[in-house]
């Protein structure tokens, strides 16, 4: 098993990003000239947080496997436990999400920034110690 850059993935959460309307490093919805649709619209805002919760379920999944096989095959405790409390935190602020009545422009800037960070924050600085390790399973 090897976990590589999952592209696919990537252009998905800049389409759920861009779905949302926020452009990146815009802090609030005044003067927004977003051309992408009704970013408040509730049905538009569920579907990106199941559709951005379905995404960190698999891979965080897969990358926590991965985790678990290259400690097993080092004979030592976790090397990894920031990356999965990494996890635990994104994975948190979006359950939180699901409690939501309306999509305020907070929550949907609580989206885009968690997007950001995993996108330019996360990826590079603990996905990318795992990518090209590989083991057998």
């Amino acid at each position: 098993m090897t976990l590589e850059s999952d592209h696919p993935m990537e252009e998905k959460l800049v389409r759920i990003r861009e779905s949302l309307g926020c452009p990146k490093g815009k802090s609030d919805c005044s003067g927004c000239e977003s051309l992408t649709g009704d970013c408040r619209s509730m049905v538009n805002f569920e579907y990106n947080v199941i559709e951005l919760f379905d995404l960190m379920l698999r891979r965080f999944s897969k990358e926590e496997e991965l985790m678990h096989l290259i400690d097993a095959r080092r004979g030592r405790d976790s090397q990894f436990e920031s990356h999965k409390e990494s996890h635990a935190d994104m994975m948190r602020q979006v359950s939180e999400l699901f409690a939501v009545d309306h999509p305020s422009h907070l929550k949907i800037k609580t989206i885009c920034n968690l997007i950001d960070y995993w996108l330019y924050e996360h990826v590079p600085t603990h996905d990318v110690l795992l990518q090209g390790v590989g083991t057998r399973i």
